[in-house]
This record gives structure tokens, sequence and C-alpha cells, in this order.
């Protein structure tokens, strides 16, 4: 047994009080003389027998209750399995808190994240001298005990929420090993949280328990700052199905309204906006008279101007239930070209502010320019690839990704042949005509004018023989960025080209023959292909008729060049789609025409049916291998807060670039990154504050102006991050199996649990209980037995 106040154990000597007053007070017999004294003295021996036993028991009754006085002083406790010996051991204490975003919420006018710091300021104090303290996050950071318990306080008071962090378990794994580091025989572990279940939900719950064997020593102390009840209304991450589209396009935003209460455990039930019924109608699940399980909710969408002033572009309302989930879509048209940036944000306040407002950016490009080029008659051959990039109906609308210029291969050569100013580069003007909108006309180029530096790529269908100077200005074009597909077909048959050392800087291989299956063989993709070029055609659970779009003829390779990758075969291994890098660009070749060789003449043999039989599968490999050779992805400008990323630089030329938020106060230092130049790609680090985020070529005076924006970016807090469903106690224990763990709400129950668990269970309350119970007994038999009869 162990005592907290071993000192008051000297008052044992007080025992000795009641027995002196018990001899004091002991009454003596009276000597009477009376007649009947032998009747008297018949009876003396029973009355003084239960005299003596009356004494007796007040008497222990006293010495008790003097003895039980002096135990409630020393309070004494039973041992605890943490017990060290030594109330006022040096302590090595851990102080973790949950620092996510989730902790910004508001109760009883205080966050979470600063009622936990005022119970730990409190708790820092409660500790013996010489002890040791880490004061520790979630956030990554330099982590180590400290013997100086103010700059453990000033620690404690800097925590700030972070939207990018670890979860608790992954943060115990990191910093329980500081123990070995220890050489103090207390050890102590407080952690602070809201205890909302996503901080606990990690990979490692299945060695968490094993893993918490080897620091059986560490006594741990959950501190549950959660607000007792949760009502929070949560805007999901915004979802844009198209990020990158073309000019006169509307953006398409979707996103969730969740409302959460105390007793959410998951979205209960999702509800289309289309389909929700007005609550106004009589028709209305909805109650009309005040209810606090129903409210309505504003949802807005605004657009940011040059300077970063916002700018209300849409908004919708609805009526929703605690625990509900409503999904919502927002369309916003007349957006300028280049980076478009805002935000989604819910009308008004609420306890957690932080998921009241999500970013988002898409991207406004023009169209992009693509030659093709292909022997006479060109624009026969070229028909089928045309309408799949530029369709006849988008470029009505002015809503096509790509336009699309056809040339003969003869114009092409001499385009090449004539020796233009290779630095020149002024873009090819087109001008519509008003009978014909749909056709661009252009204005012939003259000598001063690079004709091919208006097109991001171009593409050979189909092409004849060329010559080893012409092959060797493509390679150069190739070389210095440009994108060029090549497209075999029956045209190819002299071979003897398209195998010279000039040409084959740019095949993947040297020709031998053309392979003829009557029978046709088809294209296979397989799930573990990743190229752009086919992530639209191998998405699991897509249905594609390959079979029905059989190829009878294409060219057979022989040994492959360094550098080439194959994207697509054939049923039979051969081949189809082969793609390498020369330079700075790029070259895709197809082993087959991309149209049908029989359009115009029905005697010559058929090649394949993929342009008739497979339209839409054509339309998206076009789309896809011209995506891909121009550099425009769809890589979506939108990431969350702490994921590194990457964000496409296709057409600048620039070594850095610098990163700063959009709007930009006086008080941002843009961020400096390097250029992958050979990709044109812009490798960027994780970003910790949710925002929108602006991508400019790198300035040495730090003075941007409109035009040097060039991309653009937005960053969001994890919908996990924000959501509070709550997990159990005995949720908590099952995680940490047999090692045991003690819950507190306040500083109060924190002292009596910490007790507890350094000398084990107290016998205070009980030992009051049982004096309060023999005062009371020794008041009545002293009342009783003292008695004077009257």
């Amino acid at each position: 047994m162990l005592f907290v106040n071993p000192f008051f154990l000297i008052f044992t000597a007080l025992i000795g009080v009641p027995i002196l007053l018990h001899l004091w007070m002991r009454q003596k017999p009276q000597k009477i003389i009376f007649p009947a004294i032998l009747f008297l003295k018949s009876q003396e021996k029973p009355q003084k027998r239960t005299l003596l036993l009356r004494h007796l028991f007040l008497l222990f009754l006293r010495v008790f209750l003097i003895l039980l006085l002096i135990l409630i002083f020393s309070r004494p406790s039973l041992h605890s399995s943490r017990y060290t010996p030594g109330g006022d051991s040096p302590t090595a204490v851990i102080l973790l808190f949950d620092t996510s975003v989730r902790m910004e919420y508001r109760y009883e006018n205080i966050s979470r994240l600063q009622a936990a710091q005022e119970i730990g300021k409190k708790l820092l104090l409660q500790f013996p001298r010489n002890s040791e303290f880490a004061v520790i996050s979630t956030k990554p950071g330099i982590r180590g005990f400290i013997p100086d318990r103010g700059e453990a306080a000033r620690q404690l008071s800097r925590l700030q929420t972070s939207s990018t962090g670890k979860s608790l378990l992954e943060t115990l794994y990191e910093i329980l090993p500081l123990y070995e580091n220890s050489t103090l025989p207390r050890r102590e572990m407080f952690i602070f949280t809201d205890m909302s279940e996503m901080p606990w939900n990690s990979g490692l719950k299945t060695e968490f328990q094993a893993f918490m064997k080897k620091y059986s020593d560490v006594a741990v102390y959950i501190i549950d700052v959660g607000a007792d009840f949760i009502i929070n209304d949560t805007l999901d991450i915004p979802i844009l199905p198209k990020t990158r589209f073309v000019e006169g396009g509307a953006l398409h935003i979707k996103t969730r309204l969740l409302s959460q209460n105390g007793t959410l455990t998951a979205p209960s039930k999702i509800i289309p906006e289309e389909k929700k019924e007005d609550p106004t109608s009589e028709s209305s699940s909805l109650p009309l008279q005040r209810n606090e399980n129903v409210s309505q909710k504003t949802v807005s969408v605004y657009m940011l101007d040059a300077e970063g002033v916002p700018q209300k572009r849409d908004e919708h309302s609805v009526f929703i239930r605690h625990g509900e989930t409503v999904e919502m879509d927002f369309f916003v048209g007349d957006l300028e070209t280049g980076p478009n940036q805002g935000f989604l944000e819910i009308t008004g306040t609420d306890a957690l502010p932080s998921d009241n407002r999500r970013f988002f950016t898409a991207e406004v490009m023009p169209s992009i320019p693509i030659l093709l080029v292909a022997p006479e008659p060109a624009e026969t051959l070229t028909f089928f690839v045309k309408q799949a990039l530029a369709p006849t109906f988008h470029l009505q609308q002015e809503h096509s990704r790509f336009v699309c210029d056809v040339i003969s291969q003869k114009e092409f050569m001499d385009i090449l042949n004539a020796d233009l100013p290779p630095h020149v580069s002024t873009p090819i003007k087109t001008e519509k005509k008003p009978d014909s909108p749909t056709k661009p006309t252009k204005i012939p180029f003259s000598s001063d004018t690079n004709f091919l530096d208006a097109y991001a790529a171009f593409m050979l269908i189909d092409p004849t023989e060329l010559s080893g100077s012409v092959w060797q200005k493509i390679f150069d074009q190739v070389n210095a960025g440009k994108g060029l597909g090549l497209f075999l077909g029956p045209n190819a048959h002299n071979i003897t080209s398209f195998n010279a050392a000039e040409a084959q800087q740019l095949m993947p291989a040297k020709l031998e023959f053309q392979s003829r299956r009557p029978e046709g063989v088809w294209l296979a993709p397989t799930r573990a292909t990743q190229h752009p070029v086919m992530r639209d055609l191998t998405v699991p659970g897509l249905s594609i008729p390959w079979a029905q779009i059989p190829i009878f003829r294409y060219w057979q390779l022989g040994k492959w060049n360094s550098g080439v990758q194959n994207i697509l075969s054939f049923t039979g291994g051969d081949p189809a789609i082969m793609e390498r890098t020369v330079g700075t660009g790029k070259v895709l070749f197809m082993s087959t025409p991309p149209y049908n060789t029989q359009i115009h003449d029905h005697k010559k043999p058929l090649w394949n049916l993929l342009p008739q039989n497979g339209s839409w599968v054509f339309v998206i490999l076009m789309n896809r291998m011209a995506q891909w050779l121009t550099g425009e992805t769809d890589n979506s400008a939108n990431t969350l807060a702490g994921i590194p990323f990457t964000i496409s630089l296709t057409g600048t030329r620039h070594d850095r670039y610098s990163i700063f938020p959009f709007p930009r106060t006086a008080q941002d230092t843009p961020i400096t990154f390097s250029a992958d130049t050979r990709e044109h790609l812009l490798d960027i680090s994780a970003v910790e504050k949710p925002g929108n985020y602006r991508v400019s070529p790198f300035s040495e005076t730090n003075t941007l102006t409109e035009n040097d924006f060039i991309r653009g970016f937005s960053v969001n807090t994890s919908l996990e991050q924000t959501l509070q469903t709550k997990i159990s106690p005995s949720q908590l224990r099952i995680i940490f199996g047999e090692h045991p763990i003690r819950f507190a709400k306040n500083f109060t129950q924190i002292e009596r649990e910490v007790t507890a668990g350094r000398i084990g269970f107290e016998l205070y309350t009980p030992l009051v209980i049982l004096f309060l119970i023999c005062m009371i007994l020794e008041i009545w038999l002293s009342n009783n037995f003292y008695r004077t009869a009257k």
C-alpha cells in the first residue's frame, strides 16, 4: 500500500486519547446500604459484564475514528501495474495534439485546439522538477524531449491547425521511440483529440497492438476535448468534369453539401438537387413549421477577376435535414482565356468555417492548331482524322478543341525545301468566309514567315516516299519541340525512303513488309497499359467492341530503335501504335492508316474498318493521340493539401517559375521551382494552405503583371479532415489492445486519472464515507450510554 501523505501517520499516537478519557471517565461503584442487598448482589455480575462490553465497544469505535481520520489525511491507495517508487519522480512527458483543421470547430466560444492548449498548460505545472517534455502535433516537424518547462509551454501556445498532417496512429509510430532516448523512470503520454474517427483510421491498426507491447511502461491518457454535440455544414471537394476547355465552353462544377450532427456516422442519404421537392409546396415531406432538424442553406459560386476580387456568378438554395447529403451542380459561362479561378462558399458562418469554402481552377484555352499532311487527294485521306479532331458542329459553335488545316504532301515538301528562316515565328492567320463559317482560309506564307511554327503538331497521313533532306528537316522540327504523327498505309510501298538513316531518326524501326490478315485481327489493349493515349480506352468496366473493328493489313516492323515504346498491339502481338521522344518533341507511329482505303477506289485492298465500325473508339483514340503530341493533357489543376502534383508547361520556354497565392498580398513570398524543360512539366511539392495559386515565370525583381500568369491551380483540404464522425472509448481500447488507456474530458478528471494511473486505486473516498458512518454511530452510542437518569 502507498500513502500520498505519509507524514500524517505520526498522529497515530492520538489513539491514546480516547483510552485515557475512557479510564478517567469510568464510573466508580457506590456502597448502598439496602435491606435487599442480597438480591442486588445477585444481579451485580451480569450488569458489570454488559457495562464492560459497552465501554469496550465505544472505546474501539473512538480509536477507529482517529485512525480513519489519520488515514484520510494520509490518502492511502492500492498499487497500480504502472507504479513507480517515489511519488515525485521526474517524468518523461509527451503531449500529443491532433492539429487537423477539424480542431478549429468552436464550441462554447472556443476552438477545440484552444481547449486542448488550456488543459495542456495547466497539466505542465503538475509534473515534478527535472521532468522532460515533448510537445508534438500531427504535423511533421522536429521532435524531441526538452527539460525547459517554459519552452514547452511556449511551443504549446504556438500550435496551429494544418491541412497537412499524419493520422494519430502514424504519429504514435514515430514518437514512441523518443522514450528510448530518455533515462527517466516514469513515462507518460497525453493525447489531445476531439475523439473523431478519422485520425485513428490507418492501415497500421493491425500492427499497432504488437508495437505498443514494446512500450508497456508508458502510461497513456486520452484527453477528449470534443464538443458534446456537433452541428456543422460541410462542402465537399468540387468536381470539374473538364478542367481545360476551349473558348466559348461553360464550366461545370459538381459538389455535395453535407449536414453533420452529433449522431452522423456516414452520409445517410443523397438527394440530387434537381429531384428535391420544394419545401414550400403542400406535398413536400419537409415540415414548414420551425424545425431545428431542417435548415435552408445557400451555396454560391464566385469567380476571381484580374485583381482577385470575387464576383458572384451563380447560387443555389436547398433545404436540408441534419445528417443528409445534397448533390449540387453549377454552370458558369463567359470565361476569359487563361486560368479562371474561384470558389464555392456556404452563405453565413458556422462552428467550422474551414469547410465552408472550396477552391477550383479551370483553364480556357484557344483551339490548338494541327497540320494534316497527305498525298492527293489530301482532303479525302484526312477526312476521318479531321472530323475526329475538329467536328463540323464544334467548329460552328466555336467549341472545338483542335483546329485542323490540310495541305498536300507536295505543298508540305515545298515549304520545307524553301529554307525559310527557322527562327522567325509568325503564326498562320485565318479568316472566316461569310458563306462558309467552318472552313478557315489560309493567308499564303511569305519568305519572312516560318509556316510550321503556327502549329503545335503535324500528322503525316499515309505519306509516300520522302527525300533524305525532307526527313532531316522534319527531324529538326520535332527535335525543336513539335509533335509528329506518322500513319503508314498503302502509299509507303517504297520502303527504301522510310528505312533511310534520316527517316530512322523518327521511325520506330525499319519497315519489312505488309502483313496481310484476310481473317482480320484487332487491337488488343491491356488493363496494364498506362500510357496517356490509352487512358480512356482501358477504364475498368468499359466494354469496347474491339472484335468488331478488324484490321486486315498493317506494316510489319523489324528490330526496334532505341527509346521506342509500344502503346498498343494487335491480337497477334505485333505493334500497332508506338511512340518515341526526339529531343523535346514527340513521335507517334501507327502501322495501319486512319482512313478507309476504298473510300475513293473500291478496287484497292481494304486495310481496316477502324473509322467506320469503331467510330467512337476512333474519335477517342485520335483525340488522345493529338493531346499527347501537343502536350495538352487533362491533368487536373485541383489538388489536395499536402499532395505533390505536376503542371504542364506546354507552350512556355522558361527554366524557373514562381508560385504564389491569388489574390496575392504584400506578405506573400513567391516560391521558386525549376522546370523540366525536356518534358515541359513543373513538379510542385506539397502545398499546405488551401486556396487559389498561380504560376508565373521567375522574376528577379519579384514584379509581375497580369500577362505573366501562365497557369493556375487550387488546393483544398480533404473532406476526411473535416468530418467529425466520433470513435467510442471501447473502439479505442480495441486499437490499443492489452495496453491500458485512461480517458478524461477536463482537468479535474485528468488529475484523478493521473493519480490512479501513477499510484493505483486511491482509498480516500471510501475512507471518508466509512468515517462519517462511524462518527454517526459513535454519537448515537455515546448519547445513549452516558444518558443521565432524571
